[in-house]
Formats: C-alpha cells, sequence, structure tokens
C-alpha cells in the first residue's frame, strides 16, 4: 500500500487474483472494516505487454456524488463563488489537469449545482467523471475533499 495525492493504493489478493485497489480511505480505516466496494476509486490493471489501465469503480462515482450533493451548500469557498454568480449553474471541477496548465475536460467535470438567489440549491453528479486520468488523481477543494473522506469513514464504520 501506498499514498498518492490521498489516495492509498492496495495489493489485495482474492481466490489467487492479484488485484491493485485505489481508495480513499487510509490503512488503519481498511484494516478495522475492509474496503467496500463504494469506497474504492477504482482498480488498476495490466495485461503482459500493455500498458497499465485504471478502470473507474461506478459504486464510487455514485457514493463521490451522493456525498458531495449532501455537503455542497456548505463548502466555504463553492457558496462564495455562488453569492458572486447569484443564479445559474456553477460547474464542480477537478483541478488537477488545470494546476499542470490543461484545459477542463469532461473527466474534469465531477458534477453541477444550481444557484438560486445565490445559494446552491441542488447538486447533479457527471457518471463520466474520471477520478484518476493521464494528469493524476483527483484534485478537488480541499473542504469538500474533507467532507467526502469523512463520509467515507462513517459510512464505513457504520457497515462492519
Amino acid at each position: 500500500m501506498s499514498s498518492h495525492n490521498d489516495v492509498y493504493i492496495y495489493t489485495v489478493t482474492e481466490a489467487g487474483r492479484t488485484r491493485r485497489l485505489a481508495s480513499m480511505l487510509p490503512e488503519e480505516a481498511t484494516r478495522a472494516h475492509g474496503i467496500k466496494n463504494y469506497a474504492i476509486v477504482g482498480e488498476f490493471s495490466q495485461n503482459p505487454g500493455e500498458e497499465e489501465v485504471f478502470t473507474v469503480n461506478p459504486a464510487y462515482i455514485e457514493f463521490l456524488s451522493w456525498a458531495i450533493a449532501r455537503h455542497v451548500a456548505q463548502c466555504p469557498g463553492l457558496v462564495a463563488e455562488a453569492q458572486k454568480q447569484q443564479n445559474g449553474r456553477m460547474l464542480i471541477t477537478d483541478a488537477r489537469g488545470r494546476a499542470q496548465g490543461h484545459e477542463l475536460t469532461e473527466d474534469d467535470v465531477i458534477g453541477v449545482a444550481e444557484i438560486k438567489d445565490g445559494k446552491l440549491t441542488q447538486y447533479a453528479g457527471n457518471q463520466n467523471y474520471r477520478p484518476f486520468n493521464q494528469h493524476g488523481f483527483m484534485v478537488i477543494e480541499p473542504w469538500l475533499n474533507q467532507k467526502i473522506r469523512e463520509e467515507l469513514l462513517v459510512q464505513a464504520t457504520r457497515a462492519s
């Protein structure tokens, strides 16, 4: 197991098959409660002679959408932006590519929040969001990132 941008890579063996799984849950949580399906961001795999491939876990994307919808209206940075914009839609995006000087792509759009009278009212996740791409693992607003981690820990301990 190693950490990469606050994403932990676990090598697990199940029924004689070795898998490399990415999760935002630290080792302490997975040791105590296991790795729940929704907590697996995705899986790295590689066929002999081919490049490594990352497959996104749809259950994680669903969890991510749920967690963001639960907390987006309280995120200080996004609330400030919504107050400036007043009405319309706000893209909730991953900053990893832009931090390296690249253009925003569909892979980087986590979801869309509706703004009404300066308040974030609704959130819809992007099922095509890729938490890992050629620019690395997701880099999201720190306050929101912390809330997602807290929700993962709460859910992981509750489901045990």
